[in-house]
Order: structure tokens, then sequence, then C-alpha cells
């Protein structure tokens, strides 16, 4: 019966109130109180590395892998969310595109993000749209949450599992468009996990990151694609 119900507000959101939203606009769920959502995350070992001729360099990237550790926290309150890394984190991965913060307004559907990429700080704005997802009927579940599987449809690459019980529209790593708080989360180079949820009493200040070499996300995204290619294709076997 349980699962009858989840199924069911899944559909009536998908069928009722997406509908109604305009394609530029975001649906955000407010949140009364302040909540803090905290993930850890680990590198997912999913890239072929013995196509590096490098054995040193190749041995170094596995082992950094191993070692890499990122913990990061989900603050959601009112119309604004300030997705934010610890400094606690282990960073080993060279070449990294490193999110220190992601700030969005879901009321003037503004985008911020604070990124560190070879030793340099940027300061990357973009316009905040809804994310389009393909969500499974599947039903899996991760820390005792009943939890559905979600695809995003721009990139099957990035995936998903959500809580539908707990309203956050927010996601990790800046995305959107989920009917609830994502629980586990697999992108191409990163696998993120909630570790626990904080209420936070009293008043909650979410500010945009101000410091940073500013860039459009399309800008930004251009420049660290092609020197990942550069680094790959110099270290390839013949």
């Amino acid at each position: 019966m349980r699962h009858l119900l989840l199924k069911l507000s899944i559909w009536a959101f998908m069928v009722f109130v997406v509908p109604m939203q305009k394609s530029a606009r975001v649906m955000a769920f407010t949140q009364p109180k302040g909540v803090e959502f905290r993930y850890k995350s680990s590198y997912p070992d999913v890239y072929d590395w013995s196509v590096i001729e490098d054995e040193r360099v190749r041995n170094i990237i596995e082992q950094r892998i191993k070692e890499d550790c990122h913990l990061y926290t989900l603050t959601v309150f009112g119309d604004k969310s300030l997705f934010t890394k610890d400094p606690a984190s282990i960073v080993k991965m060279p070449l990294e595109v490193d999110y220190i913060n992601i700030y969005m307004d879901f009321d003037r559907l503004v985008k911020k993000s604070q990124i560190k990429y070879h030793d340099q700080l940027y300061l990357v704005s973009d316009s905040l749209i809804t994310d389009e997802w393909n969500i499974s009927d599947t039903l899996d579940t991760i820390q005792g949450r009943t939890c559905y599987k979600a695809t995003l449809k721009q990139n099957d690459r990035v995936r998903a599992w959500f809580d539908p019980e707990i309203a956050v529209n927010s996601a990790p790593f800046g995305y959107t468009g989920l009917p609830g708080l994502v629980v586990r989360m697999e992108l191409p180079f990163t696998y993120l996990e909630l570790q626990s949820i904080h209420t936070i009493e009293g008043d909650v200040r979410l500010a945009a990151p101000e410091k940073g070499i500013k860039m459009d996300d399309a800008s930004f995204k251009k420049m660290t694609g092609s020197n990942f290619k550069e680094f790959m294709k110099s270290h390839k076997k013949d």
C-alpha cells in the first residue's frame, strides 16, 4: 500500500504540477526552516587508465582515486539553496573541476558556482532552469528509504535516486527538477550518497559567492573540456 501511494504521488506530480510550469521557470519547494543535507562522495573507477603509457603516472592516478573523498552540504531555506564543499574533504585527483559553492535562487532564477580549476578560482554564472529527468517506476531501498531512480534526459550517465516523501527540489552539484530528496547520485566521475539530515533553528542566510574570475557557464565548460582532452592525448599509448 505504501509503495502504491508513493507511485500515485509521483504520477500526480508529473501529470498536474510539471505541465503548469513555464519551460524557463524552476519549480521550488519552499522550506519554512533551514535544512542541511550532508553528503559524502567517492571517485568511481570507471575509466580504463591502462591507456596511459607512463606507468608512474598511471599508478599515481589509481592511488589518488582510492584516496579521493569529498564532503558536501546542501543547505535549503526558503527559495534559495547553497551546495558547499567541506574544507575537510580529501582532494587527490589531477585536473579536477572542484566545486566549492553552488548558489541557486529559485525566485530570481539565478545560479552562481564558485569553482577551483588548475589552482585558479572561477565564478561561473548561469540562468536557473529545470532539469528534465526520466523517472523509473522501479523502487529501491537505500538507507531504509524508498527511492525512485531518475536519469537525466540530457545525459544518461547522470543518475539519481530520490525519496519523494521529503520535498526538496535542489539537488547536489546544482541539479534541479527532481520531486524529492536525492539520497544517492551517480555522475561520470563522482558517486555521492546522503549521510545525514539536520534542521537549522533560527534565521538562515544563504549568500551567493562573489570571489573568482567571472565566466559564463558555456565558456567554462569549453575550457575545462579542452584541457582534459589534451591531458589524455599527451599520455595515451601510440
